[in-house]
């Protein structure tokens, strides 16, 4: 074959795309393939996927993340709940758990909340406490409240029975002291007696006095 014709032989071969040797070109490179994308609530190692643990949450393909206290994670979760009122959550809280009755529990409660003195918390779920009604005290962690004694007082919200004054008594129940009647004294603040010439809020018994003759 003459120079002329070898080169031309060449060029339709490089044309073609078969080289000179007779072997066919590398093939283009591949781009790899995209890694699947975990969705948010799950967990996911290499192709199985599976459901977030309770008491956590998943998202951004990151591993499960404990719920802190205040929240709750069921199972699947991509982001923590708020504990709803009436309800507790501590850390890594499933579900929420009810308070029960003495204690109440407002959004978010990490634990429950002992009812504090001079309010009420009679009945479960509660999110805030109930004041104490009058003519009755509720010392803290009250779950029913009682009766105020004689001799004391106990206004809406007490704590605790408060003794009556000199000159006033108090019946069983009193919201407030009542002022010793005339004709009677009260000297510590229980059943008014007889005086027939006390005035109004006597506390000591006074002598009537003496007829002129």
């Amino acid at each position: 074959m003459s120079g002329v014709a070898r080169f031309v032989a060449v060029v339709v071969l490089a044309v073609s795309g078969i080289s000179a040797c007779g072997s066919e070109p590398p093939p283009p490179p591949t781009t790899p393939a995209a890694a699947p994308v975990c969705p948010d609530g799950s967990r996911c190692a290499g192709a199985v996927v599976a459901p977030c643990p309770a008491g956590h949450y998943c998202a951004g393909g990151q591993p499960p993340v404990t719920c802190s206290a205040g929240t709750y994670c069921p199972e699947g979760s991509a982001a923590p709940a708020a504990c709803p009122a009436g309800h507790f959550c501590g850390a890594g809280a499933k579900e929420p758990s009810p308070c029960v009755a003495r204690y109440f529990c407002p959004e978010k409660s990490e634990r429950p909340t002992l009812c504090p003195a001079g309010s009420l918390c009679s009945k479960a779920q509660l999110s805030a406490p109930e004041e104490c009604p009058r003519g009755s005290f509720c010392p803290g962690g009250s779950s029913a409240a009682q009766e105020c004694v004689e001799g004391n007082y106990c206004p809406a919200g007490a704590s605790a029975p408060v003794p009556c004054a000199p000159g006033t008594y108090c019946p069983v129940g009193a919201a407030e002291a009542l002022p010793c009647p005339a004709g009677n004294f009260c000297p510590d603040g229980l059943k008014p007696r007889d005086c027939p010439c006390c005035p109004e809020r006597s506390a000591q018994a006074l002598d009537c006095p003496k007829k002129k003759r």
